[in-house]
């Protein structure tokens, strides 16, 4: 996590908001999102001479093991169900990070919302780029995001949307500098099975009751 005065003051306040409420309750009952809109990269981000240290697949689903990322087998289980793609790094026969790509919409886990990419067949949903904590600061993320983008390219897509946490520098940072434009922004209170959610874009405002009824966001490339 970053300063707080790197947030903004509005952002900050909206942190401190979502601090003391997990301080309260003990849960993450407040999160704010930027959705951003990234392009495709013409160009690799690492030009290789010589071996690389990192190789990258497409994992499919009968192949992925849980214990290679700290994620929830149910959660892992449901972006296949989606139709997710699941890229992943590995340094020999050890895993390292990965990237996932929705192509049609993506049904978030954290929140109930799904978000869907536009124009279609232009635009996909990126989430969980992770890699791991003794890995970061190298290329691992590079490589990632060059095996990504041409996957992208061979298929004709030309931009790659997300949401970001807003209350981290360090990822807005990140995905500025690949490129990434803030198309809109959420906000979403979590109350239980109650979640009410607000949007610069539409439906603006969603209430619903677990995961019945979700907010359906589109964010369009500009």
């Amino acid at each position: 996590m970053g300063r707080m005065g790197d947030l903004g003051i509005a952002n900050a306040v909206l942190y401190s908001v979502s601090r003391v409420l997990r301080l309260v309750t003990g849960r993450d009952m407040l999160r704010y999102y930027l959705f951003t809109a990234q392009p495709v990269s013409e160009r690799p981000l690492i030009r290789v001479s010589g071996r690389r240290q990192v190789r990258v697949d497409i994992v499919a689903p009968e192949n992925y093991r849980l214990a290679w990322f700290p994620r929830p087998a149910h959660v892992i289980a449901d972006r296949f169900r989606q139709g997710g793609l699941c890229f992943a790094a590995f340094k020999g026969d050890e895993a390292v990070g990965c990237l996932w790509l929705a192509r049609d919409e993506y049904r978030e886990d954290e929140v109930a919302c799904r978000f869907v990419p536009q124009p279609a067949h232009l635009a996909v949903w990126d989430f969980d780029v992770y890699v791991k904590p003794e890995h970061r600061g190298g290329r691992v993320f590079a490589y990632l995001w060059d095996e990504a983008f041409q996957w992208l390219k061979d298929n004709g897509y030309r931009w790659t949307m997300s949401r970001i946490d807003g209350f981290n520098p360090a990822s807005i940072r990140a995905h500025r500098r690949l490129g990434a434009r803030v198309m809109g922004r959420g906000i979403f209170f979590v109350a239980g099975k109650l979640q009410i959610s607000f949007f610069t874009v539409r439906p603006f405002v969603n209430l619903c009751w677990g995961r019945r009824h979700p907010p359906k966001v589109r964010v369009r490339a500009p």
